[in-house]
C-alpha cells in the first residue's frame, strides 16, 4: 500500500504521462532506418510500436530511443561495420537490473517515512544525477576494458 500514486507523480514530474503518440513515418523523414530500427527494438522488447489502423506510432520516450539509435548510426555505427541494433540488447537487461535495484533499494529506505510528494520529488533530481553518475563509472569501466584489451593485443604482437 505504500506509495499507491508515486508512479503517477513521477510520469507527471518527468513528463512521461503524455499520450501523445508520434507517427514512425514522421521520426523516418530525418531517419531513413526509423521504421527497421523501431521494429528491431520491438522484438528485443525495447519500444512499444502502436499501431491504429493507420499507421504505427511511439510514445515520445520510445521515438526518442529510435532517434538516439539514428545519431548513433551517423557516427558509424552501423550493420556494415558490425553493429545492428541487436548488439545492444545488453543495455536492456541492465537497465532493467540497475532499476530494479534503485527501486529496492530506495523502497526499502523510505517506505513509511516520507510522503509520496515528497519521494517524487527526491526521484525527480537524484534519477537523472544517478544516472550521470552511472554514465561516468561505465566510462571508466569501458576505458579499463579498453585499456587492458589493447595491452593483451600488444603483448601478444
Amino acid at each position: 500500500a505504500t506509495y499507491q500514486h508515486l508512479e503517477e507523480l513521477l510520469a507527471i514530474r518527468f513528463g512521461l504521462n503524455e499520450t501523445r503518440l508520434v507517427p514512425l513515418a514522421a521520426i523516418a523523414e530525418r531517419n531513413p532506418m526509423a521504421q527497421n530500427d523501431a521494429r528491431i527494438f520491438e522484438e528485443m522488447g525495447m519500444v512499444d510500436l502502436v499501431d491504429d489502423g493507420d499507421e504505427a506510432r511511439l510514445s515520445l520516450t520510445d521515438a526518442r530511443l529510435v532517434e538516439i539509435w539514428s545519431q548513433i548510426r551517423e557516427l558509424g555505427f552501423v550493420e556494415q561495420a558490425g553493429f545492428p541494433p541487436e548488439n545492444i540488447i545488453f543495455y536492456l537487461q541492465a537497465a532493467e537490473e540497475v532499476a530494479a535495484k534503485e527501486a529496492e533499494v530506495f523502497l526499502k529506505g523510505s517506505a513509511g517515512r516520507i510522503t509520496e510528494e515528497n519521494a517524487a520529488a527526491m526521484l525527480q533530481g537524484a534519477l537523472p544525477l544517478m544516472l550521470d553518475f552511472f554514465g561516468l563509472l561505465r566510462l571508466k569501466a569501458f576505458m579499463r576494458n579498453i585499456h587492458v584489451a589493447t595491452d593483451v593485443s600488444e603483448a601478444q604482437s
